[in-house]
């Protein structure tokens, strides 16, 4: 695995557009992105345009989290959907 790959963010868009341009900036860049969540998503997007990048020919992009929108987007966008209403009424136990 190539830790140089790997951002953390703080979840908003323009982390997402940061992080994700340092990326496809580098010398060997990455051919897809995962991002987090969906703010960040959008801001991977705008950096994989702002260099006139086409997802998905020039760079794989693949969300997490339910981005009802992802659809609208051409081509459109691959999302990994989480189930939050379910996860949250979820009861976590630390015993």
């Amino acid at each position: 695995m190539r830790k140089d790959l790997i951002r953390g963010g703080d979840f908003k868009q323009e982390s997402g557009r940061v992080l994700a341009g340092e990326l496809l900036d580098l010398k060997k860049p990455p051919t897809a992105l995962f991002v987090c969540n969906n703010l960040m998503t959008v801001g991977a997007l705008a950096a994989v345009h702002q260099r006139d990048l086409r997802v998905p020919k020039d760079v794989a992009l693949v969300g997490f989290d339910d981005l009802p929108w992802a659809e609208a987007l051409d081509p459109p966008l691959t999302v990994v959907r989480q189930p939050a209403y379910e996860v949250g009424k979820q009861r976590w136990s630390c015993s």
